[in-house]
Order: C-alpha cells, then sequence, then structure tokens
C-alpha cells in the first residue's frame, strides 16, 4: 500500500500500487500539493511523488495520476 496526503489539511489515505484509487469529499477551497509517500525501496513515481491541485467553488474536484515503476523483484 502506498499512503496518499493533502498537504496543509488533515486529509490522507491509503492506496494500492496497482490502479489504486483515492477519494475525499472535503478537501477545502485552495490550492494545496497532494505527496505520495511510502513509496517502496526500489520503485519510483515517474514525473515525481508531488502534484498541485487548485479546488475552487468552479472546480470541485481533480484527477491526478501518479505513475509508479518497480525493479523486479521489489
Amino acid at each position: 500500500m502506498l499512503k496518499i496526503v493533502v498537504e496543509s489539511t488533515a486529509i490522507g489515505g491509503s492506496v494500492k500500487a496497482d490502479a489504486g484509487v483515492f477519494t475525499s469529499d472535503d478537501v477545502p477551497f485552495g490550492t494545496h500539493v497532494v505527496r505520495l509517500t511510502a513509496v517502496p525501496s526500489g520503485c519510483r513515481v515517474d514525473d515525481g511523488a508531488e502534484r498541485t491541485i487548485t479546488i475552487t467553488e468552479q472546480r470541485r474536484s481533480a484527477v491526478l495520476r501518479f505513475d509508479v515503476r518497480c525493479d523486479q523483484g521489489s
């Protein structure tokens, strides 16, 4: 399991490494950093483990994709 955290909020959870999905209806309006943590050794997150989202009255949801690649045997 990988951990996902919405920075500067108390929101977080776990996702499965193979096509895991995390949803929350509690992310407040504003700009937030979403970080994938607890990445196993031998694995990497393509394009980094952080993404920035902005939630507004007009845009109440965001879809992020993290591609995790692991070496054989990890």
